[in-house]
């Protein structure tokens, strides 16, 4: 059995820049291959629980909402805490990359409640204005008392401590980091970014060995207990590296995706988001207007499928940019998380929603159940 816990999250340029320190800046992948069939969903500035059904059908269990959320405020991340029953959220404003906050939700049983705000971003509770803060990214260590956040407007990390309560405390920031991917290794000595290796140095970090940078960095572990990080390299690359020597983790396996054949409205690669069945042998990646699906055999990624939205003219109908992926343990169905532009002129304003696609014994994708929004929907996470 595989253990993962993740988050979706990075990203998201659009005509240029839209996404998701040093010590005067500002303070999400976690490891997950989901051993349940319920996933939770960010849709806007609400938490939502959903199972999902055995014909690929999504049913809502419960949900919570941020309180009293700015406008435009929207969830770019969910990460599940590690000794306790709660759930992380990071969010911010996305057209102005302000408000930033980390708020924390209890999960009981099957019953989502509000719990309160871990961190806001604030000119006396940060270390700078809000409005300067963009927390993708929120990675705990294995006991809790230390999460760690990809500050995407430096691109660096910020460290908090974490107390009893489960509110944070910044404490650092510094060490860079390219694209939004961060996961902290087994040992909880190091950070991984992309392929990056940043080493911990008690509540100081710095990078040890550098390379290309990611999203969705997860430590994943097989039947035997072995541990493994996978990731997307750039926007292009899906990736999974051997931890034998923790320090300096070894490719195994790397495969490229293709791109769509047709003119983009916005940039972004095939390979932003990914997630694996419970025994790694299937891989779900997504990114813009893609859905793809691998083998892995231990050594070798296999190309089994590749889906595309397939909106050819971006002035006729809005292309859509899927925003994060979390797989049943199984491996037959992958929960996709998408936006779009809310018009065909690419109005800054988003819409988006969930697609759940079935995934047959060849690897073979076919979209079966839908969920749209009027806000844009970016992170998804297994259970």
């Amino acid at each position: 059995m595989t253990n993962k816990l993740f988050v979706n999250l990075g990203r998201y340029l659009v005509f240029g820049a839209f996404v998701l320190f040093f010590l005067s800046g500002c303070g999400d992948d976690d490891n997950h291959n989901g051993i349940t069939n319920k996933v939770l969903v960010g849709d806007g500035t609400t938490l939502i629980l959903y199972s999902v059904q055995p014909d690929g059908s999504l049913a809502a269990l419960s949900s919570a909402a941020v309180p009293e959320p700015a406008e435009g405020q929207e969830i770019y991340g969910i990460v599940k805490y590690p000794t306790q029953p709660w759930i992380y959220v990071t969010s911010m404003i996305d057209y102005s990359n302000g408000n930033g906050r980390i708020d924390r939700f209890l999960l009981d049983g099957d019953t989502l409640t509000y719990d309160g705000a871990a961190f806001i971003f604030t000119d006396d509770s940060g270390p700078v204005a809000g409005m300067s803060c963009v927390p993708t990214t929120l990675a705990f260590n294995s006991d809790g008392t230390r999460a760690y956040i990809d500050e995407d407007r430096l691109d660096v990390v910020d460290i908090f401590s974490v107390d009893a309560a489960g509110d944070f405390s910044f404490l650092w920031e510094g060490a860079g980091t390219s694209m939004n991917g961060l996961i902290v290794s087994p040992d909880d000595d190091k950070l991984y970014n992309g392929s990056n290796v940043i080493d911990l140095d008690g509540d100081t970090a710095a990078v040890s060995v550098p390379g290309p940078g990611g999203n969705a960095n997860e430590i994943v572990t097989d039947d035997t207990g072995t541990n493994f990080m996978a990731a997307v390299l750039y926007t292009n690359e899906l990736a999974i590296y051997g931890l034998a020597d923790q320090s300096a983790p070894n490719l195994i396996a790397g495969i490229e995706l293709e791109e769509a054949s047709y003119e983009l409205a916005f940039d972004g690669g095939p390979a932003m988001y990914q997630d694996s069945s419970a025994d790694l042998s299937v891989f779900t990646v997504v990114g813009a207007e893609t859905v793809a699906t691998f083998s892995f055999d231990g050594a070798t990624f296999t190309l089994l499928d590749q889906y595309f939205n397939n909106h050819t003219d971006y002035n006729v109908t809005p292309q859509v940019m899927n925003r994060g992926v979390a797989m049943t343990a199984d491996g037959t169905r992958a929960v996709v998380a998408w936006l779009r532009p809310s018009d065909e002129n690419d109005d800054p304003l988003f819409d988006g929603g969930i697609t759940v696609y079935a995934i047959d014994a060849e690897g073979t994708l076919t979209a079966v159940h839908t969920i749209t929004s009027t806000s844009p929907v970016r992170a998804v996470l297994s259970l």
